[in-house]
C-alpha cells in the first residue's frame, strides 16, 4: 500500500537555511550539508531527510538525517550513482508518521549545492551562465530547475560571451524582460511572499532597486499593471547600465564603420 502524507500546514524552509557542498566525480562523487531548521518550530520527533535529485530525470538518492531533536549534521553521502556532479539539486523534507500515514512538516526544493573553494552560498546567485550547444540558437535561458540559467551557444563565443559589450546591449534586457515575466506574469502562483530567498523575490526585488518603482504585486493587481512594471524595470536596466552607448563603443574600437 502507497504511503499517504498530508500537506496540510506544511512550512517553507528558506534556501539560505541549507548548504550544500559537493566533491569529487565517479565513485568518489560525494557531498556534505548543514541545515538550520532551529528557528522553525518544528516537531521534535519530526525526521529529517535529504534527496538528492538530477532536475527531471529518474536519478534519486535519499539520505536520512536524524530527528528535528538528534539532527545527524553535518552529513557526508556517497553519490557515487551519479557518476558526474551535473545537474545535481537537493531538497530537504522533514515528516512525522501519524496513524500510519505521513505528515510532511517542512519542505526546501531545488537546492544548488557549491562546488570546492566557493563559500558561498549558492541561494545567492541571480543567474548562472552555461556553454552549451544550441542548435541554431545564440543563447536561450532555461528555467527546467526553478532558477533561471543562461545558456550560451559556443559559436557565439559560449559563457565568455556573455560578459562582452556586444552580448549584454543586444542580449540582456531580453533576457531581463524574460525573466520578469516568467515570475510575475508566467509563474505568479509560485512566489512565497515570505522567503528573502526565494529566487522569484530576489529578482523581483532587484527590478525594483534597478528601476526605483516598488513591485505592484499580484492581489488586485490587473495585469497590465505589472505589464506595464516589467516595462519600466527593462528600460531603467538599459539605461543605468549604457548598453547602447557601451556597443556602439564598442563597434568604434573594432573599426566598424
Amino acid at each position: 500500500m502507497a504511503r499517504r502524507f498530508n500537506y496540510t500546514g506544511r512550512k517553507k524552509i528558506n534556501q539560505g537555511d541549507v548548504f550544500v557542498r559537493i566533491d569529487g566525480s565517479g565513485p568518489t562523487l560525494r557531498f556534505d550539508a548543514t541545515l538550520k531548521l532551529g528557528d522553525y518550530k518544528l516537531a521534535p520527533n519530526g525526521r529529517i531527510f535529504v534527496e538528492a535529485y538530477r532536475g527531471n530525470t529518474a536519478s534519486w538518492k535519499r539520505f536520512d538525517f536524524g530527528q528535528i531533536n538528534a539532527p545527524i549534521l553535518p552529513v557526508t553521502g556517497s553519490l557515487a550513482e551519479f557518476k558526474d556532479p551535473g545537474g545535481i539539486l537537493f531538497r530537504v523534507k522533514v515528516t512525522v508518521e501519524d496513524n500510519g500515514i505521513g505528515r510532511l512538516l517542512a519542505k526546501a526544493e531545488k537546492i544548488k549545492p557549491s562546488a570546492p573553494g566557493d563559500d558561498r552560498n549558492p541561494a545567492k546567485s541571480l543567474l548562472d551562465t552555461r556553454t552549451q550547444e544550441l542548435h541554431g540558437e545564440a543563447w536561450r535561458l532555461d528555467f527546467t530547475d526553478g532558477r533561471p540559467l543562461l545558456l550560451v551557444d559556443p559559436r557565439v563565443g559560449g559563457k565568455e560571451f556573455a560578459r562582452e559589450p556586444q552580448f549584454r546591449a543586444l542580449v540582456a534586457p531580453a533576457m531581463f524582460r524574460q525573466i520578469l515575466t516568467e515570475y510575475v506574469m508566467i509563474d505568479e502562483a509560485a512566489i512565497e511572499d515570505d522567503d528573502p530567498d526565494d529566487i522569484r523575490n530576489r529578482w523581483i526585488h532587484f527590478a525594483e532597486r534597478t528601476a526605483k518603482i516598488s513591485f505592484p504585486g499580484f492581489d488586485g493587481v490587473d495585469e497590465e499593471d505589472r505589464r506595464e512594471w516589467i516595462d519600466s524595470a527593462v528600460s531603467a536596466f538599459a539605461s543605468n547600465a549604457q548598453v547602447v552607448d557601451r556597443f556602439e563603443q564598442s563597434l568604434r574600437a573594432e573599426g566598424a564603420p
